[in-house]
């Protein structure tokens, strides 16, 4: 049973989608498919399952450090009531680190899994150095 807050809920958009779709012969549903995220040395690496999918179906976007994967799985079935049109979307969103390398970003799908792979930003500093103190006056501070 699927409970509602009424204040802040799509209560009436939820009805409204429900009686287009029986006028309609359409099923309109939010999928939540399956996510892996892995964290390695060099990448992250996102994997997200999305069977009967292909690239036309997906889209990736990436704004102010947040990427996000949406799209729509369409198949059509019949029952004793008829034929039936269903459409599945899903959007996910993922903040990504800091140290993400969003311009060396790649993404391949195979086999029904969606791969992801961001670099991570190669520092241009060492992690640690020596600091030699010298004996001359610093002009900074006459």
């Amino acid at each position: 049973m699927r409970h509602y807050d009424l204040l802040t809920s799509n209560f009436f958009n939820d009805i409204d989608s429900l009686f287009a779709n029986a006028l309609s012969n359409k099923q309109t549903k939010q999928w939540k498919p399956l996510t892996q995220v892995q964290e390695q040395d060099d990448y992250y690496h996102l994997a997200i399952d999305v069977p009967g999918m292909n690239n036309d179906d997906l889209k990736i976007d990436i704004h102010e450090k947040v990427l996000t994967v949406s799209g729509s799985r369409k198949s059509r079935y019949k029952n004793e009531e008829g034929e039936f049109d269903e459409v599945a979307h899903f959007n996910k969103s993922f903040k990504l680190p800091e140290n993400s390398n969003i311009d060396e970003l790649d993404a391949s799908l195979s086999n029904g899994v969606l791969d992801i792979v961001i670099p991570k930003l190669k520092s241009s500093l060492p992690l640690s150095r020596s600091i030699e103190i010298g004996s001359k006056k610093s002009s900074f501070l006459s």
